[in-house]
C-alpha cells in the first residue's frame, strides 16, 4: 500500500539540533546515584527550556498552535517549527521565526547560568514525518552546522540568515527597533577558521551582523 505524503506530515521551516556539551564524559565519570540525578536533572531542565513537555501551560498552548515540535534524545533535540501554522498566518513568519529563535538564545543563557553548556545549528528547509520516521536535508545540515560551530554556540545557516535578512515584513521595523541586529552575531575568528552566526544570548552585547 503506497503512502500518502500530506501537508500534516510534510512541512518547511525551521529545523534546529541542540547538544548538550561534555554530556558523553559526564556519564562515563558517573560513579553515585546523587551524580546521575543531577545528570538527569540538566538534561530535564535543558529539554523544558526548549519546550519539550514543558509545565508551562501558555507555551504547551502555542506550541500546538505554532505546529511546533520538539524530540529529546539522551544528549540532544530535534526541534521544528513550520513557516505555515495558523499562529503564522496570525502573526506572520518573520516575527514568529524571530521570536521561536530569540527563545533558543533565553534558553541558551538559562542553560549556561546553570552551568550546562549547549551547541547548535539551525536551518531552514523540509521535513517529513511520520510516527517515528523522520526525513529532513535541514536536520543533516543542522547537524553538520553544529558540528562545524566548534565552540559553544547556536549557529544558523545562510539559507535561515537570507531568508530572515530579506524578509518582507522586516522592512516594517524602524532601524532602530530592527530585531535581526540584537538576535545575531558573527564570529569570524572560530578556532577551525570558519565564520560562523549564530544567536545571540548574551543581548547587553552589539550585535555584528
Amino acid at each position: 500500500m503506497t503512502k500518502k505524503i500530506t501537508r500534516r506530515n510534510l512541512k518547511n521551516g525551521v529545523m534546529a539540533f541542540i547538544d548538550l556539551l561534555g554530556f558523553s564524559a559526564r556519564v562515563e565519570a558517573i560513579s553515585t546515584k546523587a551524580e546521575l540525578r543531577a545528570l538527569d536533572d540538566a538534561v530535564a531542565f535543558v529539554q523544558a527550556e526548549f519546550g519539550h513537555k514543558t509545565p508551562d501551560e501558555s507555551t504547551r498552548d502555542a506550541n500546538r498552535v505554532m505546529h511546533k515540535t520538539v524530540l529529546a534524545f539522551s544528549d540532544c533535540l530535534v526541534i521544528s517549527v513550520p513557516v505555515r501554522s495558523p499562529l503564522a498566518d496570525h502573526q506572520g513568519s518573520f516575527d514568529l521565526l524571530m521570536d521561536e529563535l530569540s527563545s533558543f538564545g533565553l534558553a541558551k543563557g538559562s542553560c549556561v547560568l546553570r552551568g550546562t553548556f549547549l551547541r547548535g545549528g539551525v536551518d531552514l528547509g523540509f521535513w517529513y514525518r511520520r510516527q517515528d520516521s523522520l526525513i529532513s536535508p535541514a536536520m543533516i545540515h543542522a547537524y553538520r552546522l553544529e558540528q562545524d560551530a566548534c565552540v559553544p554556540m547556536i549557529a544558523i545557516s545562510p539559507a535561515l540568515w537570507k531568508y530572515l535578512a530579506k524578509h518582507p515584513h522586516r522592512s516594517f521595523y524602524h532601524d532602530d527597533a530592527d530585531p535581526i541586529p540584537k538576535t545575531f552575531r558573527r564570529h569570524g575568528k572560530l578556532p577551525n577558521g570558519r565564520t560562523q552566526r549564530f544567536i545571540n544570548y548574551v543581548r547587553n552585547l552589539p550585535g555584528d551582523c
